[in-house]
């Protein structure tokens, strides 16, 4: 029996959600563990979509690419006591709907998610094998998700809305110190997932919004330094966005991480970032972000 409680003070004014409360909660849970099953029950990050960019410590590439965020759940998961070499992990979950994008499209006070009385589901099948680089394993998972909304007041004769899909995660080691890491995935109105480009449901044609995207880098590490490079990309379908100005089409980016162990639980963070977002009807825009990152762990 185990319990954690994690909380930061990074939030914004005015935001108050399951996920994002003041200060904010990170997480939260219960754990009953057994020899190969375990039961947990609290906010805890989502059982979709386990790996993370390296960069972007604060938003982790929502919206751009990486979906799974926290949120309150109830999770089973069995996993074999092998060592890594040939390792099964199997989880699932039932979950808050809404607790990320918040979303009340009839504005009747009650999150679409919790007004469907449905919860949200999460599954994933995960296997650690042996690579043809010594002493290093190789991570493939497959996964997929499911949840409902429901608005009392219909938008183009449609009252129930369902959010679902399905994705891959890998970690692949390519030479000793050579890493290949990352998640592609498929599905529709995943606002509340950070997919989409932040977009679910059109709310004009009353349509799920459909979307593809995913994330890939090469990881460099070598002693007390790690170098990523990679890029990620969430795309709307275009369709789905037709009469909504300002929908977004692409939120695409590249970037390079840097990770320095200094020594005595220090350590420094050096990121560059170029972003490009694409709109239907508007013209694009472009970022660039230089991030510095300094940590101390005790």
């Amino acid at each position: 029996m185990s319990a954690k409680i994690e909380i930061d003070f990074e939030t914004l004014i005015n935001i108050a959600s399951d996920s994002r409360a003041v200060p904010r909660i990170r997480l939260a849970y219960g754990e009953l563990k057994w020899d190969y099953f375990s039961i947990l029950f609290g906010q805890e990050w989502d059982v979709i979509s386990p790996l993370n960019p390296m960069i972007n410590d604060d938003s982790l590439m929502w919206n751009a690419g990486n979906l799974g965020d926290r949120r309150p759940m109830v999770r089973l998961k069995w996993a074999d006591n092998n060592s890594g070499r040939n390792r099964w992990v199997i989880a699932g979950s039932i979950s808050s709907g809404g607790a990320i994008d918040r979303q009340d499209l009839d504005g009747n006070g009650i999150r679409d998610g919790e007004d469907s009385g449905l919860p949200a589901l999460q599954f994933r099948v995960g296997h650690n094998g042996s690579s043809w680089v010594p002493d290093q394993t190789t991570g493939l998972g497959v996964w997929s998700l499911v949840s409902f909304e429901s608005v009392d007041a219909p938008i183009m004769g449609n009252d129930d809305f369902t959010a679902w899909g399905v994705g891959i995660d890998w970690v692949v080691p390519l030479w000793t110190a050579v890493t290949w890491r990352g998640e592609a995935w498929h599905g529709r109105n995943l606002s509340d997932w950070q997919g989409g480009s932040a977009q679910g449901v059109n709310t004009t044609t009353g349509r799920e919004i459909e979307s593809s995207g995913g994330w890939t880098e090469i990881q460099f590490a070598r002693r007390e330094y790690t170098l990523a490079i990679g890029m990620t990309a969430d795309n709307p379908l275009d369709s789905d966005l037709v009469g909504n100005a300002t929908g977004r089409t692409l939120n695409w980016t590249w970037y390079a991480g840097n990770r320095l162990n200094l020594g005595g639980g220090l350590s420094l963070h050096l990121n560059a970032e170029f972003w490009n977002t694409e709109y239907l009807t508007l013209a694009g825009g472009d970022a660039m972000r230089l991030k510095t990152v300094l940590i101390q762990r005790f």
